[in-house]
């Protein structure tokens, strides 16, 4: 026995089968809507994490170079503050010495040594070596060769003149001990041999000896003889400030003298 197919059977059928295929699109549709969405969201959150990054860095960057030339500002001016107390420390030192001339040989050698290691600079060291000198009783002429015709000392802090002033501390300015600074006296203050060997300044070959007649009695001579004198005049005043005169030195006077008995 056959039966026969319902043709409404056959339309709720194809309709069941159009509705699935549908459903089927939908769904696939609904799928890729979802990626998209979900792809954009996460494209958005890693741009804006990456601009949050490129807007922080900087920042950052920036406050360590502004902290890292804070910090080198700081440095320099604290080694700046370091040397003006170093060099305050030094001066204050020299204005708490007493005076050279109430000083022993000892004591003095003791400064004269610091002097080197706290003032390296000679022109800073003349100063300070002015300045231990200030309040030294003042008496004219009172050096001399130790024997012959003036038997004043060679070198004396107890006592000094300008001259004896200048040729003093010129002395010590070369000297660590006392007896150096009398050594330097020769280089100073005396003429060589008239016939000096050519390394006779560094070797110290003085030998027209220390005596009176051979003695530097004149500034001028002073300036044109010793390597530790010159004439700065011109230097200091301007070549255009400078009127030359001629005068002789130690000219026999009217009752047939010197003014200083050597030739």
């Amino acid at each position: 026995m056959f039966f026969k197919k319902d043709s409404s059977d056959v339309i709720i059928n194809n309709q069941l089968q159009i509705m699935n295929k549908i459903l089927q699109v939908l769904v696939s549709l609904i799928i890729i809507i979802t990626s998209v969405v979900v792809g954009i969201i996460v494209l958005h959150f890693s741009e804006t994490a990456k601009r949050a990054e490129d807007i922080s860095t900087p920042d950052i960057k920036e406050e360590k170079v502004e902290h890292e030339g804070q910090n080198f500002v700081k440095q320099e001016e604290d080694k700046e503050k370091n040397t003006e107390e170093s060099v305050e420390t030094d001066w204050q030192w020299v204005n708490k010495q007493k005076r050279l001339y109430e000083l022993s040989s000892t004591e003095i050698n003791s400064i004269l040594k610091d002097l080197q290691l706290r003032f390296p600079e000679k022109a800073e060291r003349l100063k300070a070596l002015a300045v231990l000198r200030i309040g030294t009783p003042y008496q004219l002429g009172r050096l001399g060769e130790e024997s012959g015709r003036d038997k004043d000392p060679i070198f004396r802090l107890d006592v000094t003149d300008c001259t004896g002033f200048v040729l003093t501390n010129a002395a010590l300015l070369h000297s660590q001990t006392i007896d150096e600074a009398k050594e330097m006296m020769k280089y100073l203050d005396y003429q060589p041999d008239s016939d000096p060997p050519a390394n006779a300044w560094s070797v110290g070959d003085w030998r027209a000896g220390i005596t009176f007649e051979n003695r530097l009695h004149f500034t001028t001579d002073r300036n044109m003889t010793s390597p530790y004198f010159q004439d700065i005049t011109e230097r200091v005043a301007g070549p255009e400030k400078i009127k030359e005169k001629t005068v002789i030195l130690n000219k026999i006077k009217s009752d047939g003298k010197r003014l200083i008995d050597i030739d």
